[in-house]
């Protein structure tokens, strides 16, 4: 097994430490007009509410249970899955924040 996941997995598993600060904060997303609209900021709400709780725990569940016996393409996989719900957010973060742009832009161009 690399040390590099062990790194990693420990990282995933300590983001539930900041999972009560961005459930909170998740519900400004929705104070610029119109983006209760946006599709990607509601999917990075979901994502923060219930996948950064439960992603890294059941990825690391998977991780440290079958450490000793796994491939290293299994304890990757796992890897990913503990790290899936935290990458899904910073996509999501990325994707709203752009759509948003472009609805505030279009929204401008016609006053």
């Amino acid at each position: 097994m690399a040390p590099v996941l062990l790194v990693l997995n420990i990282a995933a598993i300590l983001s539930i430490l900041a999972w009560p600060v961005l459930k909170f904060g998740s519900a400004f997303v929705f104070d610029t007009p119109g983006s209760e609209r946006n599709p990607c900021l509601w999917a990075l709400c979901y994502t923060i509410w219930y996948g950064v709780p439960i992603a890294p725990v059941i990825g690391n569940v998977l991780f440290w249970t079958t450490r000793h016996e796994a491939s290293l393409a299994e304890s990757g996989l796992y890897t990913v899955i503990s790290w899936l719900a935290i990458l899904c957010m910073i996509v999501f973060f990325a994707l709203g924040a752009l759509t948003q742009l472009s609805i505030d832009r279009r929204r401008k161009a016609r006053r």
